[in-house]
């Protein structure tokens, strides 16, 4: 007795067709994930310059204000734990 499909498998098999190896250095650096760090506020730390070095794109600063609860305007304190992205 056949096994019945369900209507999102050749979408599901459509997809899967598309992938393929890694083929370069490039193609290894894009597959890396974004890690993590936390680091300590120093007297000079602010938002604006963590966020210029972040991966995070073009709302940097406010998504690092948001994971460090300093949301929509604050800035860090000197050795207040501060988490980046890298």
């Amino acid at each position: 007795m056949p096994i019945a499909l369900p209507a999102s498998d050749p979408l599901m098999l459509a997809s899967v067709k598309t992938f393929r190896r890694l083929r370069d250095e490039n193609d290894y650096a894009r597959a890396e994930p974004q890690r993590l760090r936390v680091i300590e506020a120093g007297t000079q730390s602010r938002i604006e310059d963590l966020a210029q070095g972040s991966p995070l794109g073009k709302h940097a600063a406010d998504e690092l204000r948001i994971m460090n609860a300093l949301y929509p305007d604050k800035e860090p304190v000197p050795g207040q734990k501060l988490k980046i992205v890298e």
